[in-house]
């Protein structure tokens, strides 16, 4: 009965590590996603301010920028 007792608190143990292994895989898994939307989104930015100071329609914000990167 022991025996049989440790066995299975040995599998329900080894099976919660399994668990938490697969978790800490996809925390990183989705850091790093996160990480390559956050940059996406910051080029689509300033591709999209780019595009309305060439068409003259920028908005203050895209000269601010403009402005900054040049004293930069």
């Amino acid at each position: 009965m022991e025996e049989l007792k440790r066995n299975r608190e040995a599998r329900e143990a080894a099976k919660e590590d399994l668990e938490m292994i697969k978790r800490d895989e996809e925390r990183r898994a989705n850091s790093s996603w996160e990480q390559t939307e956050e940059s996406f989104h910051l080029s689509q930015a300033r591709l999209r301010s780019r595009i309305r100071l060439k068409e003259g329609r920028g908005k203050p914000i895209d000269f601010l920028a403009r402005y900054v990167l040049m004293v930069l």
